[in-house]
């Protein structure tokens, strides 16, 4: 799952009614550099043109969601992203999907998807008690088609949608409980066939042990965190008891 690079800064907001210091998080945008950022794993990812902004284009296309998805309905409101190879409202990978999916078969998921790949990204869904991603309504999320597009008819040969997480701000509160959310077209499919289902729950236990080991948790996240706190500190920022 690729993890855009992220730093932090404090805004000072003077208004007629209000003075307050705020710490605003400054994410890296999911832009030709981050595709083609061979840490995050895409394969039709060199940069090969760049746009008339002299930004720098990709070869697949790139889509962002954010509360709909690939349905029918969906379709219309899902952003096609400036850095796309194919750029207006033809979208034929991303309808072709839709087309695909509307099936609601394994088999159809497995033409639009790497399903092993997405039982991990699920599988953070789960342990991060995400109910604001895809899995649980296909929001934070940007779907990038991992192939040099092409436009015209499509098929299983010319689409592979990966997912990014961007934008989660609904993780790891207490009230809430770990859940297996399928609200979204592909896990709805894949909840409900028992073989799927078992390749999410191995996928859980997998990234418990290797992300989230009480080695990792006593030792590089715990590092982390007091970096952040330190980082949160330094900005006048004192969240110590939450954290």
């Amino acid at each position: 799952i690729p993890h855009p690079r992220a730093n932090y800064a404090k805004v000072h907001i003077v208004t007629p009614t209000m003075t307050e210091d705020l710490v605003y998080v400054n994410v890296e945008p999911i832009r030709g550099s981050f595709i083609s950022n061979p840490e995050n794993g895409f394969s039709s990812s060199a940069i090969t043109q760049r746009d008339s902004d002299g930004d720098a284009m990709a070869q697949g296309n790139l889509y962002e969601f954010a509360g709909r998805e690939f349905t029918p309905d969906g379709l219309k409101f899902v952003g096609t992203e400036k850095i796309s190879a194919i750029q207006g409202a033809g979208r034929p990978d991303l309808t072709w999907a839709s087309t695909e999916l509307a099936k609601g078969t394994v088999d159809a998921v497995k033409n639009v998807i790497d399903v092993g790949d997405f039982a991990k990204f699920w599988a953070m869904d789960v342990l991060l008690k995400n109910w604001d991603g895809y899995t649980g309504g296909a929001n934070n999320v940007y779907v990038y088609n991992d192939y040099a597009a092409t436009s015209g008819t499509q098929n299983a040969g010319t689409v592979n949608f990966k997912f990014i997480p961007s934008g989660i701000d609904q993780i790891l509160q207490p009230d809430r409980d770990f859940e297996i959310s399928e609200r979204s077209a592909i896990s709805t499919i894949l909840r409900n066939d028992a073989a799927m289902y078992t390749n999410l729950i191995d996928a859980v236990a997998e990234v418990r042990g290797s992300v989230f080991s009480r080695a990792l948790l006593d030792g590089d996240i715990k590092r982390r965190i007091d970096t952040l706190q330190s980082q949160l500190i330094g900005l006048g920022i004192d969240s110590t008891s939450e954290i």
